[in-house]
């Protein structure tokens, strides 16, 4: 509470030496935002979340580095309420834009609010969209990462559930292929993702109809388990 009243303060001052949108003020009115989003005041930290965008946009332009970042902050607070979800991901596509043309394909602010879009897609059910950004995704995070990231992984492993939600089952398949061969490497045989990625790969086999396959893919890791 006394935090709060603090970065109150700051902002008024910084109001009335510098105005409402100078960087300094719209700087207080992001922190003051962050502040009340934890502290549980939705609806101030939404207001400010607002105004932080609406400034930076006004006095800095779409794609500078701090508008984009204010984006993203108001995007991720909207993905987290009961009714936010369609203006979230708006938002989020207009931060993966303007980090594309800021920063290119593989900085990690433009691969992170590709990830965000991924979740909201995913979640309405936008399968093959989501699809289609991870794949890029993935390409982004082996380049900058490399293949055996934490990162990397977790892209992998996205793309092919995502490709057996979209109801391709074959490029699933060699999706979970290559998650699975990747997670042995980086992590191990007995790693729980790796047993969890194997037994999707065994499931979208049999969802394919290749029982065979299914059944080899399930003796080599019951072969791998006993090593």
């Amino acid at each position: 509470e006394e935090a709060g009243l603090l970065l109150r303060r700051v902002l008024a001052g910084f109001e009335s030496l510098h105005g409402k949108e100078h960087q300094d003020t719209l700087r207080a009115v992001n922190n003051l935002a962050v502040y009340l989003d934890n502290a549980g005041d939705k609806d101030g930290a939404l207001a400010l979340y607002r105004r932080a965008v609406a400034g930076r946009r006004r006095t800095l332009g779409a794609n500078n580095p701090y508008t984009l970042d204010s984006l993203y902050n108001l995007a991720a607070f909207l993905w987290n309420t009961e009714d936010g979800g369609a203006e979230a991901e708006e938002i989020f596509r207009e931060a993966r834009a303007g980090c594309l043309a800021t920063f290119g394909p593989q900085h990690h602010g433009t691969m992170d609010c590709t990830d965000r879009l991924i979740d909201v897609l995913e979640a309405r059910g936008a399968y093959a969209d989501a699809e289609a950004l991870c794949k890029d995704l993935l390409q982004s995070r082996e380049l900058a990462d490399g293949p055996l990231h934490e990162s990397t992984l977790r892209a992998a492993a996205t793309h092919a559930s995502l490709l057996a939600s979209a109801g391709q089952l074959k490029e699933a398949g060699e999706a979970y292929r290559v998650a699975v061969h990747k997670h042995k490497e980086a992590l191990g045989l007995d790693d729980a993702t790796t047993l969890e990625l194997t037994y999707n790969l065994v499931c979208t086999l049999e969802k394919d109809e290749s029982p065979q396959e299914a059944e080899s893919v399930l003796r080599q890791a019951l072969a791998d388990s006993q090593q």
